[in-house]
């Protein structure tokens, strides 16, 4: 049972990382996110720790754990190893994905499209942030989706821990200036055509529109993150 709360605890703050509702610098208290969660101290610690052995939190002596604040050489790092991978993984998607899971991954796309429609309707430029908080939900199911179709675990895993870094330290997410409808498009438009190249089983055409749409959102994060690394120009 411990475990399952453990898990439960682990998994829980997780999406909250990845909704971006633990912003970089937050600090994790036991007794707070115990009750929150509705479960005793130990599962809290064990699942801190799990996220501190994965690089997303850093305990400070004497004062207790913290979400990381990665500097900027690292946010390209991390972009650089998606570069890698997650391209690679629409490749062997193509290959391998059925037409239920290419349905699942158009209807996310058809969500973030309606997303956008909202928000233009309502005359504002920005996402608000229950619907901020549904554009990253969107993008962490799409990626996890279309990497679990690439038939691959050890990949998935390696894909889905480089991403959900990657997005859970983007600073300033509720920004407007990150979250503005423009980006929302982008990224409907950007998904949509990965997901017509996976239907045309074009492997080659998949992993270079993924390409081309993590390149673009790593400058898009990097134009925006505070410089605290070494010089050189780390856009490639």
């Amino acid at each position: 049972m411990e475990n399952s709360l453990g898990q439960k605890t682990y998994d829980y703050l997780r999406r909250k990382l990845a909704r971006g509702e633990l912003p970089p610098g937050t600090q994790l208290v036991n007794r707070s996110l115990a009750k929150e969660i509705g479960v005793s101290f130990t599962p809290v610690r064990e699942a801190i720790h799990r996220l501190a052995n994965e690089g997303l939190v850093e305990y400070v002596r004497g004062t207790g754990a913290f979400i990381r604040q990665p500097d900027r050489h690292e946010i390209a790092q991390l972009y650089d190893l998606r570069l890698l991978f997650e391209p690679y993984g629409a490749r062997e998607a193509a290959r391998h994905m059925t037409r239920y899971e290419l349905e699942g991954l158009q209807d996310i796309c058809d969500q973030w499209l309606n997303l956008a429609k909202t928000i233009r309707a309502s005359g504002r430029k920005a996402a608000n942030g229950e619907e901020a908080a549904s554009f990253f939900d969107l993008e962490e199911a799409f990626h996890s989706q279309m990497l679990q179709a690439a038939r691959n675990r050890w990949l998935t895993k390696i894909a889905e821990e480089l991403h959900v870094m990657s997005v859970a330290f983007i600073p300033s997410r509720l920004d407007p200036g990150v979250m503005n409808l423009s980006v929302i498009a982008w990224t409907w438009l950007g998904h949509a055509r990965v997901v017509r190249a996976l239907e045309r089983r074009n492997s080659e055409q998949a992993g270079e529109l993924l390409s081309q749409h993590i390149a673009r959102g790593k400058q898009l994060v990097l134009n925006r993150f505070p410089w605290k690394g070494p010089p050189g120009n780390l856009l490639g």
